[in-house]
């Protein structure tokens, strides 16, 4: 199929951009709602970028304290806003600049399918995506989400139509999409970093298999190099930003959400409620992290030559090797969880849509939520398993696959960090899915057929 068939734009896309419009329209005026600031890092952050440039903010106010892509990201809406902008302006700029990004989304994705798996897959990929608009929810919100999944479409459709194209030319324009849309992706969420260990184990493989340099095998290795470099190039230069220069604070940061997800699904692998204490009333495995907590910070202040990532990051090193069972199963349970949706900003028994109202629309909204996206995760299975001798054709799937769960399953795991993979699986779930369209339209048109004769 040729590219130019690709990218043109037809009825179809007009049609999910229209959808996509519509689905904002819709999502703003739901009961639940992500948090307008997300955890308040990026917009916090972003806003004091913004007024040191506009000359009403000062220069050692700026910090970077997490991920640094979504402050790059939100830095061209936020100077746009003006210095006298309140924070309502902010999110106001910030949503509107994610979704002229989100809206496009489907498209891309569209792209993607349609130049491994045909015309079918790429209308049935763009139409999954929309049938469960998280990316749109998550998205009218300043947080790392949108980005991340932006960034993830952005790397789909460069790899995608980099592998229709790299023997014609290695880094042609698909090339450079693919490894800024990872670059994007990684600076969004920084631990998906493993995204570069998994694919040069790639080109261990394919160097094997091919025993030459070819210009995919040299294609891939610059990708991973910029991805690399493109991240240790932006965190050293945020990392000298006055705010950061106490390092000690971001260690303490990574320390304490490792010991918090010690204790997630420890002993209570059925409680699946948001980790808050205003969530998690009556549970043990909340109740034992705060006790640890406590015996931890006393610890700390009767040794006051310790550090408090030494204390913690040691208590986490001994706890992860005297419970390797334990591990074993919370990763499989994080695993599960971070593949389901649950609704935390809002009780159940707030939640209404029109006359319904309280724990019946709060079960049969997860219900209709989660068994869409339980067809999305089977045909995933399902694509592996009939691509099995073709993995290797395949492996960007296989590679963003494992860089997004792994290391949330060995620490600590909310739904919304694998958010980003939702694009990966509807993107090899739309082969199975056109499987079953095709195989309905040739019986269907062979019963027309017979009822003509």
């Amino acid at each position: 199929m040729k590219i130019s068939k690709i990218v043109k734009l037809d009825r179809f896309d007009y049609l999910f951009i229209v959808l996509g419009i519509l689905l904002y329209a819709v999502l703003l005026h739901v009961p639940f709602k992500v948090k307008p600031f997300g955890d308040l890092n990026f917009h916090v952050e972003t806003k004091a970028v913004a007024q040191f440039i506009w000359g009403v903010g000062e220069w050692q106010e700026i910090v970077v304290e997490k991920a640094p892509g979504p402050d790059l990201f939100y830095f061209i809406p936020y100077i746009l806003a003006g210095p006298d902008a309140t924070d309502a302006i902010y999110w106001t700029v910030g949503v509107l600049w994610t979704a002229i990004f989100i809206i496009f989304s489907p498209i891309l994705l569209r792209r993607a399918a349609t130049a491994f798996f045909g015309k079918a897959a790429g209308i049935i990929a763009a139409s999954l995506l929309l049938v469960f608009p998280l990316h749109i929810y998550y998205s009218l919100g300043i947080n790392g989400e949108g980005m991340a999944f932006i960034g993830t479409i952005f790397m789909l459709y460069g790899w995608a139509l980099w592998s229709t194209t790299y023997t014609q030319k290695i880094f042609n324009r698909y090339w450079w999409i693919f490894s800024i849309g990872a670059l994007m992706l990684v600076l969004a969420r920084l631990n998906v970093i493993l995204i570069v260990p998994f694919t040069f184990l790639f080109l261990a493989v394919l160097y094997y298999k091919e025993r030459t340099f070819s210009p995919q095998f040299i294609g891939v290795l610059a990708f991973a190099l910029f991805v690399f470099l493109g991240t240790l190039g932006i965190r050293f230069i945020t990392n000298q930003l006055p705010g950061n220069q106490q390092a000690d604070k971001q260690l303490k940061y990574g320390a304490y959400v490792l010991h918090m997800g010690r204790f997630q699904f420890r002993n209570e692998p059925l409680d699946w409620r948001f980790w808050q204490d205003n969530f998690r009333e009556g549970s043990t495995d909340y109740a034992a992290w705060v006790e640890n907590h406590r015996i931890l910070d006393d610890h700390l202040m009767r040794n006051p030559d310790k550090t408090y990532a030494e204390v913690y990051n040691k208590w986490v090193i001994d706890d992860y090797l005297a419970h390797p069972w334990i591990t074993m199963r919370q990763f499989v349970v994080k695993s599960l969880f971070g593949n389901f949706f649950i609704i935390n900003s809002i009780q159940p028994k707030q939640l209404q849509l029109g006359p319904l109202s309280g724990n019946f629309v709060f079960i049969f909204l997860h219900l209709i939520i989660n068994v869409i996206n339980i067809l999305i995760l089977l045909a995933f299975f399902v694509f592996l398993y009939m691509k099995r001798h073709q993995l290797i054709l395949y492996w960007f799937i296989g590679v963003s696959f494992l860089s997004l769960i792994i290391f949330y399953a060995m620490v600590y795991m909310e739904p919304r960090y694998l958010f980003p993979l939702r694009a990966v699986f509807i993107l090899a779930a739309a082969y199975p899915f056109a499987i079953l369209y095709e195989r309905w339209r040739y019986r269907r048109s062979s019963s027309s057929a017979k009822a003509l004769t």
